[in-house]
């Protein structure tokens, strides 16, 4: 999943992560009605997720960073689970 998910993001949007993280590209989504997240859009969590790995300690995403000053998405999928990009 990991795999599709940072293909997609790369094909369609380009490598960059400010290509691939525009709220324009992802669509709102449903608001989320429980749990610690309830009150935000998907959409919202999505991204969130996405800026706490960007700017994680851990490798490789510090080492993408500190040398490319950028991320392409199938280094930013490594640290997601499923859980985190499915929203129920």
């Amino acid at each position: 999943m990991h795999s599709v998910i940072s293909y997609v993001l790369a094909e369609e949007h380009g490598h960059s992560v400010n290509d691939y993280q525009p709220n324009r590209i992802f669509r709102q989504g449903k608001k989320i009605s429980h749990g610690r997240f309830k009150g935000k859009y998907e959409r919202e969590l999505l991204l969130q997720i996405f800026s706490e790995v960007y700017h994680s300690t851990h490798q490789p995403m510090t080492y993408y960073r500190e040398t490319y000053r950028d991320m392409p998405p199938w280094i930013l999928v490594i640290r997601n689970t499923v859980g985190d990009v499915t929203i129920s």
